[in-house]
């Protein structure tokens, strides 16, 4: 099974991607967590019924994970059913890293496969791209129509290196919504910045722009 670009493609529950757009994917200046990025959205939105993958079928073991950086406390217990499909789908699937987890007492590191490193650089190097060229949400799903690709500075620091963010206008059928997203390529941000019931001509959306950019101070 390889995880990337088409495997969301094909197992992607568009209801529930809008949802996840619209609560997880919202940018925040309190909330630098990086699962805002809109491709977690994607990725968590692939854990439906109609998706076949043994990965993403829950069970009934109480895993306790060892790793801090994974869940903020070495000792945290992952009872809840979703979010141990999440952390399998997201660790050992399309981020997959070597970790130490306790599985029905006993413990076990878990390490990534040749393959499965080799299937990241490539899924990653697709992402990139997608994100870079505003592209993403449109190869996803033709729910979503790229209106605008604007790039401008994220603060209007010349001196600041790779300044530069795309920012970008979808309309989304499902809900009738205009989505502009927002990729910093410094940081490797990719999240929703507002939403809007009517289109914007060219001039608005650059207002929008300059607004997000003075509300970042």
């Amino acid at each position: 099974m390889n995880y990337n670009i088409a495997y969301i493609k094909k197992n992607l529950d568009l209801k529930l991607f809008i949802k996840y757009l619209n609560s997880l994917a919202v940018w925040s200046p309190q909330d630098d967590d990086y699962h805002k990025r809109i491709i977690y959205s994607a990725i968590y939105s692939c854990i439906n019924k109609k998706n076949k993958d043994i990965n993403i079928k829950p069970d009934n073991k109480k895993i306790e994970y060892r790793e801090e950086f994974l869940v903020g406390d070495k000792n945290s217990i992952i009872t809840n059913s979703l979010e141990k499909i999440k952390h399998k789908i997201e660790y050992e699937c399309f981020y997959p890293i070597e970790y130490i987890k306790v599985d029905s007492g006993a413990e076990v590191k878990w390490k990534p496969t040749k393959k499965q490193k080799e299937n990241f650089s490539k899924f990653q190097k697709e992402l990139k791209l997608l994100m870079a060229n505003g592209k993403l949400l449109s190869t996803i799903s033709n729910n979503f129509k790229l209106i605008y690709n604007i790039n401008k500075s994220m603060y209007g620091n010349k001196y600041f290196k790779d300044d530069k963010a795309l920012n970008s206008l979808y309309h989304s059928k499902i809900d009738n919504k205009y989505y502009y997203v927002w990729y910093a390529r410094y940081w490797d941000v990719n999240e929703i910045v507002k939403t809007f019931k009517k289109k914007l001509t060219k001039n608005e959306f650059i207002d929008q722009i300059d607004l997000f950019t003075k509300s970042r101070g």
